[in-house]
């Protein structure tokens, strides 16, 4: 019995022995599920990193990503001298025209004929001198929009102004020390400022202009080109840094195209005197296709 007792044992320990490898390798062939390591994260953990490491999108630049690179509202044209007859009268109608080319707007019109064109700017000439202000003058941006309301009771008008006056405090005259940074807001404040006007110009807005005339350097004004002016602005382009205007002191300004900085520098209302004109401040008239 002895001599069949140890090969038994052997034969049992040799299947025990098999089994448990036999089950041990099926164990480590089965897939482990993958425990993720949670690890702390610098920038969540860290204000200062946060701070440093985020672009914060200002309101400016988020406004800049939006808007076309191009925009042109498709407005009719006159010139203040229709029949290019530059009488006293026709020399001082710009501010009419320009009322004229954004009432057509208004209106939907695609065109403004030269009769009617001729015919419309005597006719405002006529309302100001009998109803509104006695005479044939100069208007500044207030009274272009006054004309504008009264004249063809159109209440899309709106006085903007682009900057407020410096008080004496403010001057850079008594404070020299501050003219650098002066100078840095005030860069800031004019990007600003034109891409205000771009944004409303996308919305299909216009702005009519009152200006320096002498500093916009049309070619086509009669020389030396007027002191004082007004034209509308129509759209701008990006590509070429541009504005796009229907400038009524030529028969060539439909379209025509002035620089961002060249029209900012312009811009001034009427101050009461022509010869103060560089004076005047930086007000503009918008003039919104969907009434205010």
């Amino acid at each position: 019995k002895s001599h069949l007792f140890f090969p038994l044992a052997l034969l049992i320990l040799a299947v025990s022995i098999y089994g448990v490898s036999k089950i041990a390798r099926k164990v480590s062939e089965m897939p482990v599920e993958e425990v993720p390591i949670i690890m702390d994260n610098p920038e969540l953990t860290n204000p200062e990193s946060l701070t440093e490491e985020t672009p914060v999108v200002t309101q400016e630049a988020s406004t800049a990503e939006t808007l076309p690179e191009k925009f042109i509202n498709s407005v009719p044209f006159t010139s203040q001298a229709p029949y290019l007859k530059w009488d006293e009268l026709h020399d001082e109608a710009c501010e009419e025209a320009s009322v004229l080319i954004a009432h057509s707007y208004l209106t939907n019109k695609n065109k403004i004929e030269m009769r009617e064109a001729e015919d419309e700017i005597q006719s405002m000439v006529t309302f100001q001198k009998k109803v509104l202000f006695g005479s044939h003058k100069d208007l500044n941006a207030e009274e272009m929009i006054e004309l504008a309301k009264k004249y063809y009771e159109e209440e899309n008008y709106q006085l903007i102004q682009l900057i407020e006056p410096k008080s004496e405090d403010e001057s850079t005259e008594e404070n020299p020390e501050n003219e650098e940074s002066a100078s840095e807001e005030s860069e800031e404040i004019i990007s600003e400022k034109i891409q205000y006007i771009k944004g409303e110009l996308a919305k299909g807005n216009i702005f009519i202009i009152p200006a320096a005339g002498r500093e916009l350097g049309n070619p086509y004004f009669r020389e030396p080109g007027p002191l004082y002016h007004a034209l509308v602005i129509v759209g701008y382009d990006d590509a070429t840094g541009e504005f796009i205007t229907n400038d009524p002191g030529t028969r060539r300004g439909e379209g025509f195209r002035y620089s961002y900085e060249t029209l900012w520098s312009a811009i001034h209302d009427f101050p009461g005197e022509k010869e103060d004109i560089l004076e005047g401040a930086k007000t503009v008239i918008l003039v919104s296709k969907e009434k205010e």
